[in-house]
């Protein structure tokens, strides 16, 4: 990065005297830019020589300085440069078949990014099912395959679909993505730049670290970009005849040889950006159901899987709807939500805690009674803590009198967090509704409401009762009070809690430390923004009110020890909106240099 199109802090122009220290600050600020904490924490050491600041009052003075110009960082432009066009390429020979993961990678394109088009370029026009689906999705290019390239034969489709893809990302712009991916999240955050690629290495998740090249696989291209056009020139010199010792010279080789040369043209994204896991290893992460509660962990930094499907055609042919709906792996967690009918086949589990107040319990638990014959409720699962004042009674009758409606009886109080580990471990619905026992259904419609919210596979979580967080301290979260807003927010709260009972295979799950009540809600919150995912408040004008102040006010006292808990459990993960704040993450990272400087 030059001087020419660095904005610099508010405190440091061309025309004042720059310190030592602040030039070593610019210089930190560039390598935070790429997250190379190991040189901001050089650059921090060099500083401390020329000030008389002690370190704690550096990182202060740094913070402080940067946080001025954090909204300008020239790193993430403004202005988007790629647009959201996705393009496919395929069936450049007759009778191409069209399973079901070619279909998935059309579709998690679609569903995740929302692209103002599909190009799909092909020569002969599929058939069959899955390409029945697809079709509507696209907006369809025929052509011939170029059969030469600056004089140079093009031999072999692949070749020909390597020239093709990066040809139309010079003329229009836009994603292109191989026909044996799948995507995993939006590429919203990548189009700012002029081009992005991806390390052909799962192991290599630095630019600065020696791999094999750069896959086209999977790439993003500004219209007419630099790099694009300078790696379509080099095809002046393609000499591959097929599988041959050139088979990836240009496709692979020849863009790593670009970034030694222009490294400030293109974004270079580790291996685990698009390619993890590689060709030999697919089968042991995507297909072995030990490795879904490992997903969070392996797929954090992923943008999409790519199947290599000239090494993995035989196992990716043979699955089918059958095999995604019984199978719980990655793979099928990923591909099963876009199959036309999972969302119509989904069920709903709604399961309640009860406990000494019948009047209440009545009143909601009647209010859901009603709506017990939609063919999607699976069941209501009503777990009573040793009530004395006839609830207990109540509840089995009104099992006694509904089919769906089961109930477990404890003989002790076993408080609200364990309450609900014991409600979660018997549900069986796609859906599980966490709701209190004073929480009353006054229009059902709400209910498919909470379903479609979470279609939207980046919402891990939804309820009608939010708030967001302005720091650590107890007390300091803001309730929403607007009843009409709806929008992401940092806690969903425990009366009204619904989510997929997938998120267990993830590792979402009740801290049991937080008997018998209080902040267990809060906690499972951040666990599902842990996942990736987010929650998001629905107004509870759709149909839900709930009476606040039942269960809490008995163990008020737990209130701040619990809290104090859970903030030493999530503070620093950058997980709730104020920790997304730049200025938090860089001293955040300057604190990290500073014990860089003592080790």
């Amino acid at each position: 990065m030059n001087k020419a199109n660095f904005n610099y802090p508010a405190n440091i122009h061309d025309n004042q005297p720059i310190s030592t220290s602040k030039i070593l600050a610019l210089e930190a600020w560039k390598a935070y830019q790429k997250r190379h904490t190991e040189q901001m924490a050089h650059s921090f050491i060099e500083s401390l020589k020329s000030t008389p600041l002690s370190a704690t009052e550096s990182i202060l003075d740094w913070a402080e300085s940067f946080s001025q110009h954090i909204p300008n960082t020239p790193e993430i432009p403004s202005k988007q440069k790629i647009p959201n066009i996705i393009h496919f390429c395929y069936a450049l020979l007759p009778d191409a078949p069209f399973h079901l993961f070619h279909y998935l990678a059309i579709k998690s394109a679609y569903d995740l990014n929302n692209p103002d088009q599909i190009y799909f370029y092909y020569q002969h026009e599929p058939k069959g099912k899955w390409w029945d689906k697809a079709k509507p999705l696209l907006t369809l290019v025929q052509m011939k395959p170029p059969t030469e390239i600056f004089g140079n034969p093009l031999r072999h489709f692949a070749h020909q679909a390597d020239v093709i893809r990066l040809a139309k990302l010079n003329e229009v712009g836009g994603i292109y993505l191989d026909m044996d991916t799948i995507s995993i999240k939006p590429f919203t955050d990548l189009l700012n730049y002029d081009f992005v690629m991806g390390i052909q290495d799962s192991a290599k998740t630095n630019a600065d670290d020696e791999f094999y090249g750069l896959s086209n696989a999977i790439m993003l291209g500004a219209k007419d970009s630099f790099f694009g056009t300078n790696w379509y020139s080099r095809y002046k010199t393609f000499r591959s005849l097929g599988r041959d010792k050139y088979w990836d010279e240009h496709s692979v080789r020849v863009p790593l040889e670009l970034i030694k040369k222009y490294p400030e043209s293109i974004k270079i994204l580790g291996g685990d950006a698009f390619f993890f896991p590689l060709w030999d290893d697919i089968e042991r992460i995507m297909f072995n159901e030990e490795m879904l509660p490992r997903f969070n962990e392996l797929f954090k930094n992923s943008y999409s899987v790519h199947f290599w499907e000239t090494l993995t055609m035989d196992l990716l042919t043979s699955i089918d709807e059958n095999y995604v709906y019984s199978h719980n792996n990655i793979y099928s967690m990923l591909a099963r939500k876009y199959l036309e009918d999972f969302y119509q086949k989904e069920t709903i589990s709604f399961v309640f805690l009860t406990y000494n107040r019948l009047e209440e319990t009545k009143n909601s638990l009647e209010s859901f009674v009603n709506i017990l014959h939609r063919d999607d409720v699976l069941e209501m699962i009503l777990l009573d803590n040793a009530s004395t004042d006839g609830t207990r009674e109540y509840v089995q009758e009104l099992a006694s009198k509904h089919s769906k409606v089961r109930v477990i009886l404890s003989d002790e109080n076993l408080g609200v967090c364990h309450g609900r580990i014991a409600l979660f471990r018997e549900a069986k619905g796609d859906i599980i509704a966490s709701l209190d026992s004073d929480l009353v259904l006054t229009n059902e419609p709400i209910i498919d409401k909470f379903k479609t919210v979470l279609r939207n596979d980046q919402i891990g979580m939804c309820g009608i009762a939010g708030a967001m967080m302005k720091n650590w301290q107890f007390g300091t979260h803001e309730d929403i009070q607007d009843e009409e807003f709806e929008g992401e927010v940092d806690l969903i709260a425990g009366c009204c809690q619904v989510f997929r009972r997938s998120l267990f295979d993830l590792g979402v799950a009740l801290d049991p430390y937080f008997y018998p009540f209080w902040v267990e809600d809060s906690d499972l919150s951040l666990q599902v923004l842990n996942t990736g995912k987010k929650l998001y408040r629905i107004s509870p004008n759709h149909g839900m009110y709930h009476d606040w102040g039942g269960s809490g006010k008995k163990w008020a006292h737990l209130f701040e020890q619990f809290w104090i808990y859970f903030a030493n459990k999530w503070r620093g993960k950058g997980l709730v909106s104020f920790e997304k704040d730049e200025a938090y993450e860089f001293s955040r990272l300057l604190a990290k240099c500073q014990s860089l400087t003592k080790s």
